[in-house]
């Protein structure tokens, strides 16, 4: 705290000190009252400078104009009157400058140069002539980098349009593979009805086939509900995950885009995915970070021993 109030205290005398009427006053003052200063800083007595004091300020009103009067009056004349003829002092100083250097430049331009100092020139010359053939020789390797880079943008840019084209064939036949699977739900769907069995994989239960149209169908129809049963009671798999798994069964267990499998899942495809990761925390299935979706080894294990496997090749004669 003390710190700063001190720091405020200088701040405050050095601003009032650069103003120019406390300087002139000052000034004046101490031209003024010049005798009393240099007989307070003097070897008299103190008796002896205090009857020089009341001699040299013979009179109040004497004493009110040595100490106040005069020393405002003389700042003040200085701070009026002082500006003009430094202005003009300065304006001629600067004009005679101008007048020595025009004549210092006419004696330079008019005196030949010696022999020294056109060696010099000559060297200077020199010098820089082959700093810009330096320059130029460092501007054309780099024109030549950039060729090398642009050639080499073209040719990753070749690439890339290649790429391209043969992503569109890729989707074309992915595409052509989705309809191909859609056609093969369609195939299965009518291979139930011709069955008469009804397989319902809701949020609800999965129910059991029903026979219309004899034995084989009824066998076809026991099998699937078994499967179904092992499923849920072995593997603790739910009907989105039941579906799921014959629908990637049905493919072979190969990688499918998540598009294809939610067509042939035919579900929300919020179910679908929730039913994938279910698999895949079960190790039944994987899901790359492309989208594409297969089953794991322990996935095809369940297909085969659940004898889902033997159900789907049975429905698809």
């Amino acid at each position: 705290m003390f710190d700063e109030v001190t720091k405020e205290i200088k701040a405050q005398l050095y601003e009032r000190a650069r103003s120019p009427l406390f300087g002139g006053f000052v000034i004046a003052w101490a031209m003024w009252n010049f005798p009393s200063i240099v007989a307070l800083f003097s070897s008299m007595d103190f008796d002896k400078k205090v009857e020089f004091w009341r001699e040299f300020y013979s009179g109040r009103w004497e004493a009110v104009f040595k100490l106040v009067i005069y020393p405002v009056l003389s700042a003040a004349v200085f701070i009026l009157v002082y500006p003009f003829p430094a202005r003009w002092t300065y304006h001629y100083w600067h004009w005679q400058h101008t007048k020595l250097k025009a004549i210092q430049q006419r004696i330079e331009d008019e005196t030949p140069m010696t022999q020294a100092e056109a060696k010099e020139l000559r060297r200077v010359s020199v010098d820089v002539q082959a700093k810009m053939h330096e320059q130029l020789r460092a501007s054309a390797g780099t024109n030549q980098e950039f060729a090398n880079m642009r050639e080499a943008l073209l040719e990753k840019l070749s690439s890339a349009q290649q790429e391209v084209v043969q992503s569109k064939k890729y989707s074309a036949e992915v595409e052509e593979s989705l309809r191909a699977s859609q056609r093969e739900v369609e195939q299965l769907r009518s291979a139930l009805k011709e069955a008469g069995k009804v397989a319902v994989l809701s949020g609800k239960e999965v129910e059991g086939l029903e026979d219309t149209n004899g034995n084989t169908n009824e066998a076809v129809g026991n099998r699937m509900s078994r499967v179904v049963s092992v499923l849920k009671s072995k593997h603790g798999l739910d009907e989105i995950q039941i579906a799921v798994l014959v629908a990637l069964a049905r493919i072979g267990g190969v990688p499918t885009e998540s598009s294809r499998l939610y067509a042939l899942v035919k579900r929300n495809p919020i179910e679908v995915d929730v039913g994938v990761n279910g698999l895949a925390k079960k190790q039944l299935a994987t899901k790359s970070p492309t989208g594409h979706v297969w089953l794991t080894e322990d996935g095809k294990e369940v297909v085969l021993r659940s004898g889902l496997l033997e159900v789907l090749e049975a429905l698809g004669k």
